[in-house]
């Protein structure tokens, strides 16, 4: 049963990692306004893609890491376990704070 336990919470992290990409996007570009995509001339597609393109890549580096949640027995296993919660969606803000314009 703490087996079971122990997959289901590696799922719903590493599948809230993916909820958290399009949130911080959606929180960057539309509450922050980090960056103006509403301007004459922006392509918010070339955005998006190479948004999408850095950040899936750092989700999918910290779910490897995640993996390592099975294996370590102190409180560092919840950090790895939380890093795809929170690296992706921290990196994919910083990203879109140092866009240029």
């Amino acid at each position: 049963m703490n087996t079971l336990i122990n997959v289901l919470a590696f799922l719903l992290a590493n599948y809230g990692g993916t909820w958290a990409i399009t949130f911080a996007y959606v929180a960057g570009t539309r509450m922050l306004n980090v960056v103006d995509v509403f301007a004459e001339g922006f392509d918010e597609a070339a955005l998006f893609q190479s948004y999408l393109l850095q950040t899936y890549v750092t989700l999918f580096i910290c779910c490897l890491f995640s993996f390592s949640f099975f294996f370590l027995k102190n409180y560092w296993r919840y950090v790895f376990l939380m890093a795809p919660l929170v690296v992706p969606a921290s990196y994919g803000l910083f990203f879109l704070i140092n866009h240029p314009a």
